[in-house]
């Protein structure tokens, strides 16, 4: 494996697998890429000539895979990283990846839109904000109920854990109610709430996040996008799942077109002024849009009850946004609740089957 750049997020696995495989070559350098022309992509146009020669060792050396991080740290290198490989392909006649590249390609795959959020996870744990070794707490209040503190963990550790007791207290009484406090962003609801389904068990989901919405009528944002997840098994393999949050658009698509220059569409954002704005920039100034006007505003609200003040997290615009604030921990909470489909009814699958089936086939015509 080559991997050009000293500062790459292939160098750490590097380190990791020698020593374990045989064969395997590394070389630590630092290359930078002025410029790549679709057109009239050469090896040449990368200055470092110790980069050159390094690729023009491993063509003799033939390793399983060159990797180095990309040329660029954001979205604007992609195309350029896959020039890039063709010609190293051509040059050496190895395989070749880029990290950046192959991350895109692999949430791509599994439609997850937060790639941005890669970066601000690697940044919390250099600036030890997050806890990557957590001892995370489970407290046992009832046979039902749980809490956990996730002890600043990276919020996939602690809502995987969380879920998988909501579903083992669920099972032994009928419900299970999981809260968590000192957690951090834990990517979509929807795939926590698909593990409580395959159980046969309904779940619903919440968590907080950091201000991005405002109070019905306020300037300053207040709340976050905070998603609501419920999920439901319908009797067939394809259950119910619905993961939203209750902002008009994904904070991470404004994001994305801050970077890119590109406008948003009308009716999602206010700028610092409050007024209506197209300009991705301003919108991050100024405040998201809720769904359905007041009632998204107090769907927020709600939510950042639920998962903030009674779990014991940060709420009230005090959760900490990862791209802009490292002066602490985000204490993000979450609350599981998995239920039974059975507990009032035994036919709950018959009867929601007939829903799935009969009433939406019967709307199938029906196109917007």
């Amino acid at each position: 494996m080559l991997t050009p750049s000293s500062n790459s997020i292939v160098e750490p696995w590097c380190y990791k697998i020698i020593g374990s495989v045989d064969n395997v070559s590394v070389h630590f350098g630092r290359v930078e890429v002025l410029w790549i022309d679709d057109k009239e992509a050469s090896i040449s146009q990368f200055y470092d000539e110790n980069m050159i020669k390094g690729f023009d060792l491993l063509s003799h050396v033939k390793p399983m895979v060159i990797g180095w991080n990309g040329t660029s740290a954001s979205w604007l290198g992609l195309e350029r990283d896959r020039v890039l490989i063709d010609v190293i392909k051509k040059r050496t006649g190895c395989r070749v990846v880029t990290s950046t590249l192959s991350i895109v390609e692999a949430l791509t795959a599994l439609n997850i839109s937060k790639i941005g959020l890669v970066t601000p996870y690697v940044d919390s744990i250099q600036k030890k904000i997050i806890n990557p070794k957590p001892k995370i707490k489970i407290k046992k209040i009832s046979p039902s109920i749980s809490h956990i503190d996730a002890k600043n963990s990276i919020g996939f550790v602690a809502a995987d854990i969380a879920i998988k007791t909501a579903i083992k207290n669920a099972k032994k009484t009928g419900i299970g109610m999981v809260a968590v406090k000192n957690s951090g962003h834990y990517g979509l609801s929807g795939y926590y709430a698909e593990q409580a389904v395959k159980k046969n068990l309904i779940a619903m989901i919440y968590t907080n996040a950091p201000p991005a919405i405002a109070p019905h009528g306020a300037l300053k944002s207040l709340f976050g996008t905070n998603p609501i997840c419920f999920a439901s098994p319908t009797g067939s393999k394809i259950p119910f799942i619905l993961d939203t949050s209750i902002s008009m658009i994904n904070r991470g698509k404004i994001r994305v077109a801050a970077i890119n220059n590109k406008k948003i569409p009308k009716g999602v954002a206010l700028n610092k002024f409050g007024r209506p704005t197209t300009n991705a920039k301003k919108a991050l100034e100024g405040v998201q849009l809720p769904i359905a006007g007041f009632r998204g505003s107090g769907l927020a609200w709600m939510i950042d009850i639920l998962s903030g003040v009674l779990t014991g997290g940060n709420h009230a615009g005090r959760v900490k946004d990862p791209f802009d604030d490292f002066s602490g921990p985000q204490n993000i909470g979450h609350l599981f609740i998995v239920i039974k489909p059975n507990l009032f009814v035994g036919n709950y699958n018959q009867r929601i089957r007939a829903v799935s089936y009969t009433h939406l086939r019967a709307h199938e015509t029906l196109r917007y």
